[in-house]
């Protein structure tokens, strides 16, 4: 059972989340070697070095379907990033400007 509050990913998730930070890794530390990236990985996102070197052979057998999930998981962030900054924005009281004043002059 899940503890409460835990949030339990689908495989398919897992494996664009291990993609992902795999290529994170490789870009934060581009000087590792193969052995280091998949350490990281682990370390970093809690998933067991076996099913990290699965998801890294799914995505090379299927790369072309896995990225397009990873481009649709990124509109769909972007667009959920955006509208939480709308909301920030119009919340945020240095951001509000009468349109009018109720004041005489």
């Amino acid at each position: 059972m899940a503890r409460q509050g835990a949030v339990r990913r689908s495989p398919p998730a897992r494996r664009l989340e291990v993609v992902r930070a795999v290529r994170s890794a490789r870009l934060a530390e581009p000087e590792l070697d193969e052995d280091d990236v998949l350490s990281l990985v682990v370390e970093n996102t809690g998933v067991p070095l076996p099913l990290v070197r699965i998801a890294v052979g799914y995505w090379a057998s299927y790369s072309t379907e896995i990225e397009a999930e990873i481009s649709a998981a990124d509109g769909a962030e972007a667009a959920a990033e955006a509208v939480w900054r709308r909301e920030r924005d119009l919340l945020a009281a240095s951001s509000w400007q009468p349109r009018f004043s109720l004041m005489r002059c």
